[in-house]
């Protein structure tokens, strides 16, 4: 998968921003958010569990060409409701972002949310963390209910290091996330309250041609029944439950550390 990621970006036009010519009457402009391990920037290129899903997805449909932009996720959510994005990799549903965007049949995949502290005793008190622009499911935010939230953060790695200074009591991070930022700045997050497990999408600009966004399900479809999915998703070391669209599935279970 990885030769399939990079062959696929080699022939691709790479943007450093959002003002891209599009190559083909299907080009699509892709903005990605740089969330690790979802979708973000190497030294040898683009990576991560959704970027690879979506390569894959498109090698098989064929005539598509890809122009990708990395901007903050706030960003990206504007960028794509003004037109100058037609797919923004990844996020969850929500009703509102479903009034502005075509959400596929097909997930591209789950994500595990979680509170975490920065104590081996952490509670689900004072002030939680956020990121701007990011939607979190119902069961995460039914475990803060009445707490004051902090969504100053940008990115989950400022998020990570406004925990670790003190500046609010638990933050909410996806799992992946969180064992990458745990190594990287070396930091250990002690899991918190219930983990919400909720599909991952790929989310459409309305522009984009109905019969793009059907096939573009056809291939999901058929790389979830061929394993590819928890392929791609093992070998980031993350486990994948398969949900329905809409589903979520909240584990309420005492976790282990995440830990460097």
């Amino acid at each position: 998968m990885k030769t399939l990621l990079c062959a696929l970006i080699a022939a691709c036009t790479i943007a450093a921003g959002l003002g891209t010519t599009r190559v083909s009457a299907l080009a699509m402009d892709v903005c990605i958010s740089g969330r690790v391990p979802y979708e973000y920037v190497t030294e040898s290129g683009y990576a991560g569990v959704s970027l690879e899903l979506f390569a894959a997805i498109l090698e098989q449909m064929k005539d598509e060409k890809l122009v990708l932009s990395q901007v903050p996720w706030s960003r990206g959510l504007r960028a794509l409701g003004e037109g100058k994005c037609d797919v923004l990799l990844s996020g969850v549903w929500d009703t509102e972002r479903e009034k502005q965007f075509v959400y596929p049949k097909q997930p591209i995949g789950s994500i595990a949310w979680q509170f975490f502290g920065k104590e081996p005793n952490a509670e689900l008190s004072g002030m939680w963390g956020g990121v701007r622009g990011f939607s979190y499911p119902e069961a995460l935010y039914e475990q803060v209910r009445g707490l004051r939230r902090d969504v100053d953060a940008p990115t989950q790695e400022s998020m990570v290091r406004k925990l670790m200074s003190g500046r609010v009591s638990v933050i909410a991070i996806e799992l992946g996330s969180a064992q990458t930022l745990a190594r990287d700045l070396g930091v250990t997050l002690y899991p918190v309250g219930k983990r919400v497990y909720v599909p991952l999408f790929a989310l459409f600009n309305k522009k984009v041609p109905q019969n793009v966004v059907d096939r573009f399900d056809e291939v999901m479809e058929r790389l979830w029944e061929e394993g590819v999915v928890t392929d791609v998703y093992e070998k980031y070391d993350l486990s994948i439950p398969r949900l329905s669209p809409r589903d979520m599935l909240v584990v309420d279970e005492r976790f282990p550390p995440i830990t460097p």
